[in-house]
């Protein structure tokens, strides 16, 4: 397939032939490993060799990242057999699948990842729209990614250890295809650069794609782990037959011995054992939970409302229709009516610094930008009963417009159950990390069952603002339609489990 050169300037080249931006749907790969499990060679034209990746571990902000996956499209969202049997036929330890794109990565234990740790490639992709490609600087080296029609490039999830060979790495594949976005840092005086971006505007405290495990060994973190996991438990099986033994079978060897007659004791009716306090135990979930952290759902409104009216331009020709808040993205779209792409580009100085815009072939015009930092309204998740939750929900937002209600079951307990899990968005968008308590295969938020709610009214965001105060609830999107004046709340909902105590009451 021919490629483009590179030419990032602010022209828009709407001559791209659509077949150059689709990535292959499957892809048979065979993997050779070495005598050490560090090296391996893709056919297909995959070069995955670790000297060329790096470290598969990205660090920032003291938190770390799953970086150098494999990507793989689907037609539509893949089963979870499916998923399983691609993981095995490349020899994969882990799994993982996109939120919004039907497309999953898959990670190795040799190169650093681990279960529970957060895809950084997806995260950028969720974020920044578009096609696009950049590289990040991170604590521990440089990160590339190259995003196609919002699918990650099969070769556009890389991180190497070295600013040169990160850079060298850039160039190349600059050089082979013509990029509309570029971003990378300001010191390296890349032509036509778009900005550098930090990455504590792209990484998210909420992970929308985190690793699975796909084998015995992800789940110990290695085959060392297992091994002495099994030791452990045939230990303990051993402990066990030896109590028993030592309880059943050893005395019936010993001669028994000749009773002495005793004195003759008459224990009264109105001795009794004193009762032994009840012992408590912690739930491991809600101890999971102390340290995680959501926006406050008043705060991210206000903070939705404020992103709109810096995108509210007036085009002529042009007809604003819809504005909406992703995660930390905040998006415009106009129709075009009477309006040229050239009458848009007298205007687009209007916009302010950091807006990216994309020009659509069906006549519409879409500005986006990132939002300023949600991480400032964190507070501790504190979660309440499924009951309680549904009665605040209708009692605040079942007269003022339409309601959608739906339950959501972990995506871990249906994989367990063997359910398939095709089309559910919103329960892939659930999944989550705590780094430090994922590598000890402990319980996080992911685990956690959840409510989806469709909120869609007429009614003006800042007078319903308090009324999103639930706890667990965290806003999937905010959408605006500007014709009609309807706003749409797709929220989701994080709920005790049914065994657990009730931490909080919801205030009717």
């Amino acid at each position: 397939m021919p490629r483009r050169p590179i030419d990032n300037d602010d022209e828009i080249d709407f001559g791209f032939d659509e077949t150059e931006m689709d990535i292959i749907d499957d892809i048979d790969i065979d993997i050779d490993e070495d005598a050490d499990g560090d090296s391996m060679d893709f056919e297909n034209g995959f070069d995955v060799d670790k000297t060329n990746l790096g470290d598969g571990v990205l660090v920032f902000n003291g938190r770390k990242y799953a970086v150098g996956l494999v990507w793989l499209t689907n037609e539509e969202e893949a089963e979870a057999n499916v998923v399983y049997k691609r993981a095995k036929s490349i020899k994969a330890d882990f799994f993982c699948a996109r939120s919004f794109v039907s497309q999953n990565g898959f990670g190795y234990l040799s190169r650093g990842h681990r279960m529970g740790m957060a895809s950084a490639a997806a995260m950028a992709a969720d974020v920044l729209v578009g096609e696009w490609h950049a590289v990040f600087a991170a604590e521990n080296g440089w990160f590339y990614v190259a995003v196609h029609a919002d699918t990650i490039a099969p070769d556009g999830d890389r991180f190497f250890e070295s600013e040169e060979d990160a850079y060298n790495y850039f160039l190349d594949k600059a050089s082979s295809y013509k990029w509309p976005k570029t971003y990378v840092p300001e010191v390296w005086d890349i032509k036509n650069n778009d900005g550098e971006i930090s990455l504590d505007r792209i990484l998210d405290d909420v992970a929308s794609t985190s690793l699975k495990p796909a084998n015995l060994d992800a789940i110990f973190s290695g085959k060392r782990n297992k091994s002495i996991a099994f030791v452990g438990f045939l230990f303990f099986v051993g402990l066990i037959f030896l109590s028993f033994f030592a309880q059943t079978l050893l005395p019936n060897l010993v001669p028994e011995q000749r009773g002495i007659m005793g004195p003759n004791i008459e224990v009264g009716d109105l001795l009794s054992v004193p009762p032994q306090e009840p012992v408590q135990k912690e739930d491991p979930l809600l101890m999971a939970l102390e340290n995680f952290l959501l926006p406050k759902p008043d705060a991210v409104v206000d903070a939705c409302i404020v992103a709109f009216e810096d995108l509210m331009i007036s085009l002529p020709g042009w007809n604003l229709t819809t504005m909406r808040c992703r995660n930390t993205l905040v998006e415009a779209l106009w129709k075009q009516e009477t309006g040229t792409l050239e009458t848009i580009k007298n205007y687009v100085n209007q916009f302010p610094f950091g807006v990216n815009r994309t020009y659509g072939a069906q006549g519409d015009f879409l500005a986006s930008r990132i939002m300023g930092n949600l991480s400032q309204y964190n507070e501790r998740v504190k979660l309440a009963g499924r009951e309680q939750v549904l009665l605040a929900v209708n009692n605040r937002f079942g007269k003022i417009g339409r309601l959608e209600v739906q339950d959501i079951v972990p995506l871990a307990e249906q994989i367990q159950r063997g359910d398939s899990v095709r089309g559910s968005r919103r329960l892939a968008a659930t999944q989550n990390r705590n780094d430090d308590n994922a590598d000890n295969g402990v319980m996080t938020i992911q685990d956690l069952p959840s409510l989806s709610v469709v909120f869609t009214t007429t009614s003006a965001p800042l007078l319903l603002q308090g009324y999103f105060n639930i706890p667990g609830l965290r806003f999937n999107y905010i959408e605006w339609s500007v014709h009609n004046k309807q706003w749409v709340y797709d929220m989701q909902i994080y709920l005790l489990p049914q065994d657990a105590p009730s931490r909080r009451r919801v205030e009717q």
